[in-house]
């Protein structure tokens, strides 16, 4: 198999990011994240406003409004468009070659492709506050917050595009709980499934 795409969901503090990352960097490929997709739909004529604007309202929690082909029913036309570029820009990445994608509900953008890997990566609450207060040097507090403020958000943007729940199991070809096997233990798990769901072979250590 020549081309394939590995999308990764994430709960904030799982280490979703980072093992994204290593496990594109053990297959060989490239992976893209929220700035990179931003980057791109920057230039192809989205103002960085506008990207903003566009996640304030799916961030509001109001109900599904997208349908995955630019459609407007009532709320800001120019949030679902730019929504709309944002996923025409995931599906121009996947299409370039090998890649992981991170975030911006790729799964959903990439669910008819034949050649995929829908992933969601999670951690049980106390073992993600425990990671964000070391990564950050937040407190108990602060931590509780920022972990409940960005699972919000990112459970709202994702069900204003998909109209589905974040963590909801259809749609996802593996769920994995990170705290199991750690960072680097996950990512050489998650190499070892990807080369078996693409037909690759070696191994990169």
């Amino acid at each position: 198999m020549k081309n394939y795409v590995i999308t990764i969901g994430r709960e904030f503090g799982s280490s979703g990011k980072e093992i994204g990352r290593e496990l594109a960097w053990k297959l060989g490929i490239e992976c893209y994240d929220r700035n990179i997709i931003e980057e791109t739909a920057e230039n192809e004529g989205v103002p960085a406003g506008e990207l903003a604007l566009a996640d304030e309202i799916a961030y509001s929690g109001v109900s599904k409004r997208f349908a995955g082909g630019g459609i407007s029913l009532g709320l800001p036309a120019q949030a679902d468009a730019t929504i709309a570029v944002q996923s025409r820009v995931i599906r121009q990445l996947a299409e370039k070659g090998p890649c992981v994608i991170i975030g911006r509900c790729a799964d959903y953008v990439l669910r008819d492709q034949e050649s995929g890997l829908h992933i969601f990566i999670y951690a049980p609450y106390e073992v993600r506050l425990k990671r964000i207060m070391d990564l950050y040097g937040f407190s108990a507090k602060q931590a509780e917050r920022s972990v409940k403020r960005i699972d919000r958000q990112r459970h709202d943007y994702y069900k204003y595009v998909t109209g589905s729940n974040r963590g909801d199991r259809h749609g996802k070809h593996l769920m994995i709980d990170s705290s199991l096997f750690g960072l680097q233990g996950t990512a050489d798990l998650l190499y070892e499934i990807a080369c078996r769901r693409f037909g690759l072979e070696g191994s990169k250590n």
